[in-house]
């Protein structure tokens, strides 16, 4: 199961205020708030800023899934509907920390570039990944993976979750495409994604 919903994270230097009523997280201690729990600030990014959270029961542990969403060539595979692939930086293999690479794919009927970083990284647990050069005013994507099990069984499965903070180019069209458009296609894209990640980890682990 699938679920998301827009989110607020409101981050402060000092303090160890619990997440409040209305989705508001607040940082302490070089940790911030985040779906209830305590998770590492870089994991909730830095600044007031908006933006959409997924998350997704996997039946797989967090160590296959976290490596899995690091894989270039299974991002790449994720998104060949709109023809992605990795032109420059690590083009393949598992990404880590500092790690660069630049993407080219084929959207609203023209050919894109974005460069990313892998800007935090803490195996298993999360890792975030920023736009270095690209269309977006800034691109920032959080990933969480959280150890759970299912069933009486006790099968140890993960919760990943994401947040993704965006803003189209500046100017009152940016504004404009982002409220009607972009939100809407990201959405669309993540999940997907989101969803190629789980039937790759899940049938490696049958």
């Amino acid at each position: 199961m699938v679920s998301g919903g827009w989110w607020r994270t409101e981050i402060r230097p000092l303090g160890m205020a619990k997440p409040t009523v209305g989705g508001v997280l607040r940082q302490g201690g070089g940790f911030c708030g985040l779906w209830g729990g305590w998770w590492p600030a870089p994991a909730c990014g830095w600044g007031a800023v908006k933006g959409p959270g997924w998350s997704l029961r996997i039946l797989a542990p967090p160590p296959v899934v976290f490596d899995a969403s690091l894989s270039v060539e299974l991002h790449a595979s994720s998104m060949r509907d709109s023809r992605e692939q990795a032109v420059a930086g690590v083009t393949s293999g598992q990404l880590s920390l500092g790690d660069q690479v630049t993407w080219r794919a084929r959207h609203f009927g023209f050919t894109w570039h974005l460069t990313s970083t892998i800007s935090a990284y803490i195996r298993p647990s999360y890792f975030v990944d920023e736009q270095v050069s690209g269309p977006f005013r800034y691109w920032r994507h959080a990933h969480t993976f959280e150890s759970i099990h299912e069933g009486d069984s006790g099968v140890e499965a993960t919760l990943m979750k994401d947040i993704v903070d965006f803003a189209a180019p500046a100017g009152p069209l940016g504004a404009l495409a982002e409220a009607l458009v972009l939100r809407r296609y990201m959405t669309k894209l993540i999940l997907l994604r989101n969803a190629h990640i789980r039937q790759t980890t899940e049938t490696t682990m049958q």
